[in-house]
């Protein structure tokens, strides 16, 4: 009889907890349910948005098209452009949960579709009298794709929308039917039949030129000796002090037209082998590499400030340590120059240091200067058109803007260089700051606090620099 009551506790006791583990599992199926429900409807506002301003803009271009008047045929335009712009600001909050492709944001910081398009279309508003044959023909193009993009939209909204959605939100037929979108929205050439815009956009852009930019500089050819003597001016501002004479060779860049002189140099403290590689054109230090036989990422951590704040005194430029990441293996710095007090982010300069396995164990660092030689001829304009407040007073309402913003130069549309308003909205989860043009109030993108490589973090320099 003992043993009956026993088994029978013992199958209650199992009972019970199928029970509690079934509860708990559909406990936790709804908490996710309801996420899922709580970014379907995210994508179905936003695609809800990108349909009406294409609805807008079709509009707009077909009264362009078919106005028998200018003055209409230029509001029309205005009017497309505004749509346009609008659009490409809700790029920048498009939610890009699962399904969707995960990488969507990294194909809309290309700016397709809406770049290309507000470029054409400024353009075009900018015309006199009536339209050229060329013109007419590229806004047609540009209508019957802004059909054809809002045939897709409307279709994924059912889709989103649908009673099954649960069940076919993974299946290939949602998947086709988003890059079926996304390929409509990747119109690379916008007024490509246009002459005249060819002529317009080969006059804005910048000098066919290679890595580091310097063939366009009007700079000349340095010699030997000189290369040498820069490199060693480069030692003394990072207060190094080599142990024997330097080794100087003719370099093959990567990337570049013309040759870098490599001066290699055996650092006496701390003891890390240094190689500076300086442009044969103008004699700029375009790379630094440093290396320790020995693990030690805080030695060179430290180093990479030391190397990019010498870098800024041989160059002449003002430069501060923006943010960093580390982790075990791997420590990232970037640093931007100031010209005026204005951050250059379009012309950042990274650091970056690791530990390696090699026969052993080693750390390296490289200071990179890519970003900044690339755009070394292009001239910059500081003139701000709107204030700080004229951006802030034209957002929603319900954005909080939670420090003061400041002036900074960053890449628009095309990567060319845009002045730009960096705003930090206290209400967009895992964006330090939106980006807002500050000649027409356009927003030209964000800056996550988190990437592929980890949380960023800010340095004291720079929050000082705010302040």
């Amino acid at each position: 009889m003992r043993k009956r009551w026993q088994r029978w506790c013992l199958v209650g006791l199992v009972l019970l907890a199928v029970v509690l583990v079934g509860w708990g599992f559909r406990q936790k199926h709804q908490y996710y349910l309801r996420i899922e429900n709580t970014q379907r409807e995210s994508l179905a506002r936003w695609l809800r948005e990108q349909s009406g301003w294409l609805t807008t803009m079709d509009q707009q271009l077909t009264q362009v098209l078919l106005g028998p008047e200018e003055v209409m045929r230029s509001e029309a335009l205005q009017g497309a452009v505004t749509a346009a712009q609008r659009a490409y600001g809700q790029l920048a909050v498009a939610p890009f949960t699962a399904p969707w492709r995960n990488d969507y944001m990294l194909n809309t910081m290309l700016h397709h579709p809406w770049g290309p398009i507000i470029d054409y279309l400024a353009y075009v508003s900018q015309l006199q009298g009536i339209l050229p044959h060329g013109t007419r023909a590229s806004l047609h193009e540009l209508r019957q794709w802004a059909l054809a993009t809002k045939e897709r939209t409307e279709a994924l909204l059912d889709l989103v929308y649908g009673r099954d959605w649960q069940q076919v939100k993974d299946t290939p037929l949602v998947q086709e039917a988003f890059d079926s979108w996304l390929e409509q929205m990747a119109l690379q050439e916008a007024g490509e039949q246009d002459e005249g815009y060819q002529a317009h956009r080969r006059g804005r852009a910048k000098p066919p030129q290679s890595w580091p930019g310097l063939w366009y500089s009007g700079e000349a050819r340095i010699t030997e000796a000189e290369a040498l003597a820069r490199a060693q001016e480069f030692l003394q501002n990072a207060d190094l002090v080599a142990k024997e004479e330097p080794k100087i060779k003719v370099h093959r860049g990567r990337k570049t037209d013309g040759n870098l002189w490599r001066v290699d140099f055996a650092i006496r403290s701390p003891a890390v082998d240094l190689t500076v590689l300086v442009s044969e054109i103008g004699g700029h230090v375009v790379e630094v590499e440093a290396s320790l036989p020995r693990p030690d990422l805080d030695l060179l951590a430290q180093l990479s400030r030391t190397l990019a704040l010498a870098w800024g005194q041989t160059e002449g430029e003002e430069i501060i340590p923006y943010r960093y990441h580390q982790d075990a293996t791997s420590y990232s710095m970037e640093f931007v120059v100031l010209r005026q007090n204005v951050p250059l982010q379009s012309r950042q300069l990274w650091s970056y240091c690791s530990q390696f396995a090699d026969g052993g164990m080693a750390t390296a660092i490289r200071l990179q200067c890519d970003l900044y030689y690339d755009k070394y001829p292009l001239p910059l304009n500081f003139a701000a058109s709107l204030s700080a407040d004229d951006i802030i007073d034209s957002l929603d309402p319900a954005l909080v803007v939670n420090e003061t913003p400041h002036l900074t130069v960053v890449d628009g549309r095309g990567y060319e260089e845009r002045l730009a308003y960096a705003i930090p909205l206290a209400n967009m989860p895992g964006v330090d700051y939106a980006y807002f043009d500050a000649e027409t109030g356009v927003i030209l993108g964000r800056e996550p606090r988190a990437t592929e490589r980890g949380q960023w973090q800010y340095t004291q320099e720079w929050l000082d620099w705010q302040r």
